[in-house]
């Protein structure tokens, strides 16, 4: 038989807030709404996106135009996957090369010292300089879609079961 203090302390339990799960959560919206953004903005004017495109002078000009297609549907999958989770661990893995990718172009770009007077993040739309914040800005969302695998509620990817 269960003593008061025990059933008290039962009661509390069952109340506790999942903090593991809220933080996915949050992270899986804040991850998923950004690429949506990003996404839409991109496919609103491809050609204006390919042109920004043009500005890096590191993709050679046939390249272009796939990339400037490529780019937002990959990130309208990842903010579909976040967003749903439907094929989550499939959307962080776009997510976290989407991210990568953006970092390293930007950080090439300061290096070289390319004048870009917009990174191209959400298309023509949102016109951002290329700056340190663009490259910081791009490994923060790497931070976040690692954040978002940790936290999966089944363990991160890496962590496999040994069971027989």
């Amino acid at each position: 038989m269960q003593t008061t203090a025990e059933r008290h302390e039962a009661r509390g339990a069952r109340r506790a807030i999942p903090w593991r799960r809220v933080l996915h959560v949050a992270l899986r919206l804040v991850l998923g709404l950004t690429l949506l953004g990003m996404a839409t903005g991109t496919a609103l004017d491809i050609p204006g996106f390919r042109d920004v495109l043009r500005g890096y002078d590191v993709f050679p000009g046939w390249a272009l135009w796939p990339i400037a297609i490529v780019l937002p549907v990959s990130e309208a999958f990842g903010a579909v996957t976040l967003l749903t989770g439907w094929r989550l661990r499939t959307g962080i893995g776009v997510s976290s090369l989407l991210q990568a990718g953006w970092a390293a172009l930007l950080m090439l770009a300061l290096r070289r010292g390319v004048e870009i007077h917009n990174v191209g993040w959400f298309g023509v739309f949102w016109a951002q300089p290329l700056s340190w914040t663009g490259p910081l800005a791009a490994l923060a969302l790497l931070a976040i879609s690692a954040g978002v695998l940790v936290t999966l509620p089944s363990g991160p990817v890496w962590r496999c079961s040994t069971g027989g």
